[in-house]
């Protein structure tokens, strides 16, 4: 599955908060600490007593300082419009948000980064398909004008610091790989190197103001992509050779902790009913594939993060095909330094992640409620130590 079609998916998402320490299984709880489901290792995983019951997806999730976190998306009424969440430390919370209107098409936003307490960004689509980034000065969310094109999707952001922020996604007509930059003052479009052929960046680290990341996909033959894998040297943005596996193979994620040490996760596929893992990883020279670990059926990873070297975190869905009937659920995987393991999963689907390097890290991912029908909710894990 190509990024694009990862981020126009109808079904609403659950925040599932995950603290990066340990083993972790998906399973719920209230604060009184009667459980509902099960541990694995040295995880539990309970329902905050205040949780986010609204109708609608949150698609991306960020760890902000002091244990506070930010998740987005859009919620389902009518038309639909932005949806912005906050974590205090006890309960999520919808915080007001702008959404300009041009059309009748669903707003949504698809990335989210905190590089400091008052200071963040969501970034995504407005009505008309036209690109929309809004900005927390920390006491409000407003919109920040983009550069052209004005129509077209960023599906990620991320920030080093309040000074330099990327965004990546795609423009509307033409359907190439855009890149916009925040030097502190606006958003600047930035060059990117000619990829002779349409495709999408789903996917930004930014290590510093010298070192950033991008990821995505280009199409290749009819139905087919590659991955793409740009890095930002501090002065331009260049291609670097990418592992690829199958005959389809696309990346959706990208997390970096230093300049010798990052990951990049998607999915690879042979035929149209194949879908296998990809994991791949940057040493500080070059990306080499890493094996995940092996699943009864198909699987994709749509987001990865990591805290250290030898603490990373994966999550996508997996399932096997019955017939006409698809059965999957939520896949998360642990990186320990020295291999990929597989937690048990839930009914559903994970698609954004975000780490906070002192307390842990939060999900997001699918909940169907009914056919045509979903709501946010909440899960969070701890270690016993």
């Amino acid at each position: 599955m190509s990024p694009l079609s990862l981020l126009f998916r109808s079904a609403s998402l659950a925040v599932v908060p995950l603290l990066l320490t340990g083993a972790c299984a998906t399973h719920g709880a209230s604060r009184s600490g009667t459980s509902a489901g099960v541990s694995a290792g040295r995880a539990t995983c309970t329902t905050p007593s205040a949780p986010l019951r609204i109708a609608g997806a949150l698609s991306a999730v960020a760890a902000a300082p002091a244990g506070r976190a930010w998740a987005v998306g859009h919620y389902d009424r009518k038309y639909g419009g932005v949806l912005v969440a906050r974590w205090d430390g006890r309960a999520w919370q919808r915080v007001p948000a702008p959404s300009r209107s041009f059309g009748g098409a669903s707003a949504n936003l698809f990335g989210v980064t905190a590089p400091s307490a008052d200071s963040a960004w969501a970034a995504g689509y407005d009505r008309g398909y036209h690109l929309l980034i809004l900005r927390w000065n920390g006491a409000t969310w407003r919109y920040v004008p983009s550069p052209a094109p004005k129509t077209g999707l960023l599906a990620d952001v991320d920030a080093s610091s309040p000074a330099n922020a990327w965004a990546v996604g795609y423009t509307g007509f033409t359907q190439r790989p855009l890149i916009l930059h925040w030097n502190g003052r606006t958003w600047v479009r930035q060059h990117v190197p000619n990829l002779h052929m349409q495709g999408a960046l789903a996917g930004v680290a930014a290590v510093s103001r010298r070192d950033a990341w991008a990821v995505g996909t280009v199409s290749h033959k009819f139905g087919q992509y590659r991955p793409v894998i740009l890095h930002w040297n501090g002065e331009s943005w260049q291609r670097v050779a990418s592992p690829n596996q199958g005959e389809s193979s696309v990346l959706n994620s990208v997390t970096a902790t230093s300049t010798r040490n990052a990951w990049a996760v998607g999915t690879a596929s042979v035929g149209t009913s194949h879908r296998h893992l990809l994991i791949v990883r940057w040493n500080g020279t070059t990306w080499r594939q890493v094996p995940p670990p092996p699943l009864p059926g198909w699987g994709e990873l749509n987001a990865v993060t990591a805290s250290s070297p030898t603490d990373a975190w994966a999550a996508g869905d997996a399932g096997r095909n019955h017939g006409p009937i698809t059965q999957d659920h939520a896949l998360i995987l642990h990186w320990n330094g020295r291999k990929w393991i597989k937690l048990p999963g839930s009914p559903g689907d994970v698609l954004g992640m975000g780490a906070n390097h002192a307390r842990g890290a939060w999900a997001v991912g699918v909940t169907a409620l009914k056919q045509h029908s979903s709501k946010t909710s909440e899960l969070f894990c701890t270690r016993r130590r």
